[in-house]
């Protein structure tokens, strides 16, 4: 009976917020191809916030997700950031709480589960308040490059980013190195480029002239294909 409520909440949702919480940046809280899911559920508010509840469409925990691979079109995660052992406290009740000790790996295992259900060439948003956590650390552990979001040197506390599952086949169908048509590791590639590039890289992080610079011949040919396709 679960497995077809399951289903049937599924029809005609293609959007996913991994961890809904009161739906406070949602413009329309209700979206009917949306789907909200929180592993709390509360019926009150609290003393500054009355209004607030947690009424998620299904009770779910972001790490343990129960839908097949690449579900969803767009998914939303934005899971809590705040370091509090007090669950009564009003921050808690409006966002949650991190776990000090096993934060990372809940993190981790909850951006991965977003990205599994996720369909190929789908949109992940990710949403990060640096409050105890710095989003520096955090991008460390989602390992994954966004496509852009708040830069680095931003001074707001909130940062939103922008990430898409473009599938690594996808990219290596397309490439064809010197009209051959032959196959190769994309992988290796960009570990060729890795070391050539890096000092462009460093350079434009401290806003350093950049002296004109080739890169092999060998390697450039190889990612002008996978950047033009």
């Amino acid at each position: 009976m679960a497995i077809k409520k399951r289903k049937k909440n599924l029809k005609n949702k293609f959007i996913l917020d991994a961890c809904c919480g009161g739906r406070m940046f949602w413009f329309n809280k209700r979206h009917h191809n949306a789907l909200y899911i929180d592993n709390r559920k509360t019926t009150e508010g609290f003393y500054n916030n009355p209004g607030h509840r947690v009424q998620p469409d299904i009770s779910m925990d972001f790490r343990y997700m129960k839908f097949p691979d690449k579900s969803f079109k767009l998914v939303v995660f934005d899971p809590p950031h705040i370091f509090c052992e007090s669950q009564k406290s009003a921050i808690v009740q409006e966002y949650g709480s991190l776990n000090k000790e096993t934060w990372r790996e809940d993190i981790k295992k909850g951006f991965n589960e977003c990205w599994r259900v996720l369909e190929d060439f789908g949109v992940l948003i990710f949403k990060w308040s640096e409050v105890s956590v710095k989003r520096a650390d955090v991008l460390k552990i989602i390992e994954k490059e966004p496509l852009f979001g708040h830069p680095r040197y931003s001074k707001i506390k909130n940062h939103w980013y922008c990430f898409m599952k473009i599938p690594l086949n996808h990219a290596k169908d397309r490439l064809d190195v010197a009209g051959k048509n032959k196959p190769f590791d994309i992988e290796k590639v960009i570990e060729e480029f890795r070391n050539e590039v890096s000092i462009v890289i460093k350079a434009a992080r401290y806003d350093t002239k950049i002296p004109e610079y080739k890169f092999s011949q060998k390697v450039s040919n190889k990612l002008r294909q996978t950047l033009l396709g």
